[in-house]
């Protein structure tokens, strides 16, 4: 597969930062971890007008962790606790914080995040206006809470990403120099995505997706999720769709995600179920971990501790 789009032809845009209707000086957020957003909400909600100081007492003497495993700090804590006033959740008194609009999280702390948690963070991904000016990348559905189509996604002259090549409308959007909190809050943007199964990514190179333009050569290409039915079959795609006996996991995956948008991690997941059946027409073939490059291996099924490279018809 070949993309042929060379980017000194296509229509440029700049990607400019929303403002905010309360004036703030602040407004992203930069926080990856789902869980610790909800174990604070929780904790606040609990503790009505207690300070960062009063809080994080509280998380030693309950001894209340983060998701990374390390303990609370007064800086991590008002990070979280900046984030639900980002959101428009909490807002701060004198010496202390207060709720403002009811989040029902039933789950408690330190404990996974269940549907219900997700379907709460789902609607502050699409509500929150910095997640917008991501949004705007793609064509939402706003009342479906979905977005469509593929972004290609790239740093140049820096180490932040800050090109976006949307195919579907040939357009080329780059984010200025000056908004370097923008460029990082895209990592929290898909971080959230693929995390609440909105999104998904796959490395243009690794996925042996060539492109005339070599600035779009190691791009991430992130795309939306369609959930995969519980009828499909992989195997019956291939013997319809793919003529070949012997097959590369990466070119099934390449297939699937470009045709259907599924998600990396439910093609791997099908691939193994159907291969196992007895009855199954294809076998799984391994291979070692050497042979894989580097930051690749998520592509890769894992059977018996061995990856999965290939299928072979029998």
């Amino acid at each position: 597969m070949t993309i042929d789009t060379n980017l000194d032809n296509c229509i440029k845009k700049e990607l400019v930062p929303i403002q905010s209707a309360s004036k703030k000086g602040w407004g992203y957020s930069f926080v990856y971890n789902l869980r610790d957003l909800r174990d604070i909400y929780l904790l606040l909600s609990q503790n009505i007008g207690k300070s960062i100081q009063e809080l994080l007492d509280i998380c030693k003497k309950y001894n209340l962790i983060s998701e990374s495993g390390k303990d609370w700090t007064a800086r991590n804590l008002l990070e979280i606790v900046n984030a639900w006033i980002n959101f428009g959740y909490v807002r701060s008194i004198k010496h202390g914080y207060i709720i403002i609009r009811q989040a029902e999280f039933n789950s408690d702390v330190n404990m996974p995040l269940d549907d219900n948690d997700k379907k709460i963070f789902l609607k502050i991904y699409f509500e929150y206006y910095k997640f917008k000016e991501f949004h705007s990348l793609f064509s939402t559905n706003r009342t479906e809470k979905r977005l469509d189509g593929f972004v290609y996604a790239f740093s140049q002259g820096i180490r932040f990403v800050n090109n976006f090549f949307v195919p579907r409308t040939d357009t080329l959007w780059t984010i200025n120099n000056s908004h370097k909190d923008m460029m990082r809050f895209w990592d929290v943007y898909t971080s959230w995505g693929i995390k609440l199964n909105v999104l998904d990514k796959l490395n243009l190179f690794a996925f042996d997706i060539m492109t005339i333009d070599e600035r779009l050569r190691n791009s991430n290409m992130i795309y939306y999720v369609n959930e995969m039915s519980k009828d499909f079959s992989i195997i019956e795609y291939i013997k319809n769709s793919m003529s070949e006996s012997y097959l590369s996991i990466i070119s099934i995956e390449r297939q699937l995600v470009w045709k259907y948008h599924f998600k990396i991690d439910d093609i791997k997941n099908r691939i193994v179920k159907e291969c196992e059946h007895p009855n199954s027409s294809y076998r799984m073939q391994s291979t070692s971990s050497n042979f894989i490059r580097r930051n690749d291996h998520r592509y890769y099924p894992m059977v018996n501790n061995t990856y999965i490279s290939h299928l072979l018809k029998v």
